[in-house]
């Protein structure tokens, strides 16, 4: 595709798409769809979907399934190669939320991901204001920059639902599924919308 560029950087652990081309074009059932990319198209569609329908559920996902906790995890840091343990559902959740950036990456979305505050060496170095990184808990920091834009938005969040919702919205699809197969209304999850992404329906 012309124009597009791909920037994967070393030290943050980076899966990006350059913000330089205000609009991309996406083959969807044989024929080319013009996708666009800045701030106000996206809180555009953010307000269009606040007006939306809320669509028919017709799965409400698994009742049961199985609570026990896995055993703790190395996890190795991306920038410096240590180990540390975490929880094993943390670990999990990592990696679910790496699957659902680099899906938004492919999709041609401007995204990061920052991993070194589970790192007890490379946590020091992160505590950069501008990236919205705070003490307590270390948690998976995300980033999101439309065309246009000169800085990322930031947000902290260790929950892979959040990532779910913010690709399902960007994708343009009116509903999302949980990790058990449940499907819900996205309109009800714009707070979460703006909090990962910066948009807003104001």
């Amino acid at each position: 595709m012309a124009g597009k560029t791909r920037n994967v950087r070393t030290g943050v652990r980076t899966l990006a798409v350059s913000a330089v081309a205000v609009v991309i074009a996406v083959a969807l059932s044989g024929c080319m769809v013009e996708r666009e990319l800045t701030r106000d198209a996206m809180n555009r569609k953010l307000r269009a979907l606040n007006r939306s329908v809320v669509p028919v559920i017709e799965s409400p996902g698994a009742m049961c399934y199985d609570t026990s906790a896995p055993m703790p995890v190395a996890f190795v840091c991306d920038e410096c190669g240590q180990s540390t343990e975490v929880d094993g559902w943390l670990f999990e959740s990592i990696q679910t939320i790496k699957a659902s950036v680099a899906e938004m990456n492919d999709e041609g979305f401007d995204v990061t991901l920052d991993l070194r505050e589970f790192c007890p060496r490379c946590s020091k170095d992160v505590l950069d204001a501008s990236a919205g990184l705070a003490s307590g808990d270390p948690q998976v920091v995300f980033g999101i920059r439309f065309a246009g834009d000169d800085a990322y938005h930031y947000a902290r969040s260790n929950n892979p639902s959040d990532y779910t919702i913010v690709g399902a919205f960007l994708k343009g699809d009116r509903t999302w599924t949980d990790a058990y197969g449940g499907v819900s209304a996205l309109k009800k999850e714009y707070q979460v919308i703006e909090k990962m992404t910066g948009l807003s329906m104001d």
